[in-house]
């Protein structure tokens, strides 16, 4: 008897009336929470002008936050800046009844890419190069090797698939209209090897805005990108050229090539791997022959950049674009700064704290908008885009 009394007043009691969850069923709640929400992010994604016609059940939901009309600054309307009027005006569809001429913009963007990543899946398969459903599981055709003798940098396999999602195509229309960037206004991109998702979501972006876009295109790319020798991203680019997709007459795309890697020289962190020494830079050259474009070899990172601003001012006939969309992280677009530049749309100058200056940092002096499409995961979390979602381009979006 006197034992169990000792046991019991041993034992915790809480106050009367107050009953305390045990710490264990927290942390386990904490870990199902945790759980369901990477759960439904890599599922959900946001929905373009408001409903998203012809999407597949299941697959595309949720929101972009600035989603209606009028919500993100300088969008008062909802109408492109410069548009003709009634161009998209009174389109059923969206919640009241009507579209603005962004969202539509931004439906066409979606369908464009989704089109275009059939077009680049058919020809791969052309080229040699079966898709990969172990490594590719939506059959984009855009996921490359894990290694390859055209590889610069070690990269992540999930950032790359999450670039391929055709949402980016809307994503990119609705920066362009936040930058101001009107129908007919002229638009620079670097493209690089390494997201080749993202290359194609300003692609099609710019031909569903009717803007006039030029490029300069790397042929090297980190691992999982557009790194098989005979089947690089302007072979990508060329292939949807040839099936019409850029129907409308402005989107140049790619005017010059580069090596790409540091100081544009190619797969030189690589090139020990390879079976001959050269054989990146072999396949590179073998590449840029392939197409008329010419192709560009500075000797430092200052011509790298000189470079191509002289080559798209030429192409485009204009001294500055209306906006630079940079797409991965190439040394002559980043130069050697010591800051990090901001995934997303900046508007203002930055500086560069560091020795020489890349091509977002010039421009941004000197008054050009810069949207930087790098740090997928970081870029499709705030944008409510799916983080390595599934899709499947054959039922449309």
């Amino acid at each position: 008897m006197i034992v169990m009394k000792m046991q019991r007043a041993s034992m915790y009691r809480p106050p009367a009336g107050r009953w305390r969850v045990p710490a264990v069923v927290l942390v386990a709640a904490a870990v199902l929470l945790l759980g369901l929400f990477h759960w439904a992010q890599a599922r959900l994604g946001f929905q373009v002008g408001g409903s998203l016609a012809g999407s597949v059940p299941g697959r595309v939901a949720g929101s972009l936050p600035g989603s209606l009309p009028g919500s993100m600054s300088g969008w008062g309307t909802g109408r492109l800046p410069g548009s003709p009027p009634g161009l998209a005006t009174g389109v059923p569809g969206a919640p009241g009844g009507f579209e603005t001429d962004v969202q539509v913009a931004e439906r066409r963007a979606v369908a464009l890419m989704a089109e275009g990543l059939r077009i680049i899946a058919r020809a791969r398969e052309a080229a040699g190069y079966p898709v990969d459903a172990a490594v590719d599981p939506n059959m984009t055709g855009l996921i490359g090797a894990e290694w390859s003798s055209i590889t610069t940098t070690l990269g992540d396999l999930q950032a790359k698939r999450t670039a391929t999602n055709p949402l980016w195509a809307a994503y990119v229309v609705r920066r362009m209209a936040e930058a101001g960037v009107r129908p007919g206004d002229v638009v620079w991109a670097a493209f690089s090897g390494s997201f080749p998702g993202f290359n194609l979501a300003v692609l099609a972006a710019a031909e569903a805005m009717g803007v006039e876009l030029y490029a300069v295109s790397s042929l090297s790319a980190s691992t999982w990108g557009a790194n098989l020798p005979g089947f690089t991203w302007i072979d990508m680019e060329a292939a949807l050229r040839e099936a019409g997709l850029f129907r409308g007459g402005t989107v140049r795309g790619t005017v010059a090539v580069t090596f790409g890697g540091d100081y544009d020289r190619g797969p030189e962190l690589f090139s020990v791997f390879a079976d001959e020494p050269g054989q990146g830079v072999a396949a590179l050259r073998a590449a840029a022959a392939r197409h008329p474009w010419p192709l560009l070899e500075p000797e430092d990172l200052d011509e790298a950049v000189e470079l191509r601003i002289k080559v798209l001012a030429e192409a485009g006939g204009r001294p500055l674009p209306a906006l630079l969309i940079n797409a991965g992280g190439g040394h002559a677009s980043l130069g050697d700064c010591y800051d990090v530049w901001p995934p997303g749309l900046t508007t203002g100058p930055r500086p560069c704290g560091g020795a020489t200056p890349g091509l977002m940092h010039v421009l941004s002096q000197r008054g050009v908008p810069v949207l930087h499409l790098l740090n997928a995961r970081a870029l499709a979390l705030a944008a409510g885009i799916p983080v390595d979602g599934r899709f499947d381009i054959e039922s449309g979006f």
